[in-house]
């Protein structure tokens, strides 16, 4: 029986060390929204048109290292956006992503049809690709999401929002002193 026990154990341990571990995030809403959306290359509310898998998932070599860095070896999803609202960052109104999705590489695995709120980070690759991963805030695009957007909206125009808000005294953010 304890045989057993410590057989299972190790497996539920070695399960879990391959999997795929992100740091979590503290503080508020907008205070984590604020950090994903500083450290992100691309934020983009977007609509998967289409995605495709392929089946590439054993090495070619397990001698040969190359190998083993390059993703082109793993299963991985591309997948085709439009763009409903960009929130960050310069890209086309279609682009598409590349991950690999297989155990413990942290890839997002996206829906054809289903919206979502995108934080790319490194990209385009030069296959013009861009990167999406489980760590990161993305998202299928929820009443959460939607929520998310708004403090986007804030974050991707302060200078606007602050010229509204004292509307009443035109100009203060540009005061010029005399000298």
């Amino acid at each position: 029986m304890k045989l057993f026990l410590t057989t299972i154990a190790l497996f539920l341990t070695s399960a879990n060390a391959m999997s795929c571990s992100c740091i979590r995030e503290h503080g508020s809403l907008e205070d984590q929204v604020a950090a994903a959306f500083a450290s992100a290359t691309i934020v983009v509310w977007a609509k998967a048109e289409s995605t495709r898998d392929n089946s590439k998932s054993k090495l070619k070599s397990s001698n040969n290292v190359q190998a083993i860095e390059s993703s082109d070896h793993f299963e991985k999803q591309r997948t085709t956006f439009v763009t409903i609202e960009s929130l960050k960052g310069d890209h086309p109104e279609r682009f598409a992503t590349e991950v690999v999705i297989v155990c413990c590489v942290c890839g997002y695995r996206f829906t054809e049809g289903k919206e979502y709120l995108l934080y790319l980070h490194n990209g385009p690759n030069q296959a013009g690709y861009y990167h999406a991963n489980i760590c990161t805030r993305t998202k299928p695009m929820t009443s959460a999401a939607t929520e998310e957007v708004e403090i986007l909206r804030e974050l991707r125009h302060p200078l606007e929002l602050k010229m509204k808000e004292d509307d009443t005294t035109p100009n203060t953010w540009c005061h010029e002193t005399a000298s």
